[in-house]
């Protein structure tokens, strides 16, 4: 059976510019009725469509998602393992992240819960290096104060 846009585009719920976009870059090539000028799509180029879609949803390039749709179970299979590594990659990043920021929250927090109070606690004995004398870097000499 053959589609014409409006149909595929009632189908699949994509636009027009969509459909030429994947004509572009060699995904699907419609027939050309020479009289009316129409594009038709076989069922095989919807079927490719929608794996297109499905693997641009798993974060997939472009030309990833093309050789998915057109590459061999072996390549698939190669590139998705790929691909979930790097999903799993970003979500330790991001979990990371979130631990961070949680911490940065929970300062920020003691910070306001501190404000206007005074606490006495015993400092261990520290060592510190001044670079800097008022509003200059110091030079020649090492400023160090033992408190």
């Amino acid at each position: 059976m053959k589609y014409k846009t409006g149909d595929v585009e009632k189908i699949l719920g994509i636009s027009v510019e969509t459909l030429r976009f994947f004509e572009s870059i060699g995904l699907v090539k419609p027939e050309r009725n020479e009289k009316n000028n129409y594009r038709y799509y076989e069922a095989v180029e919807l079927n490719k469509m929608v794996a297109y879609k499905f693997f641009r949803g798993f974060e997939f390039s472009l030309e990833e998602s093309i050789e998915l749709v057109e590459g061999s179970n072996k390549l698939c299979q190669q590139k998705i393992q790929t691909q979930s590594k790097i999903i799993e990659d970003r979500i330790q990043y991001y979990q990371c992240l979130a631990w961070r920021l949680k911490e940065l929250e929970t300062s920020y927090q003691r910070i306001n819960d501190l404000t206007g109070s005074i606490e006495k606690a015993k400092s261990p004995e520290i060592l510190l290096y001044y670079n800097q004398y008022e509003s200059e870097f110091a030079k020649d000499e090492i400023h160090i104060k033992t408190t």
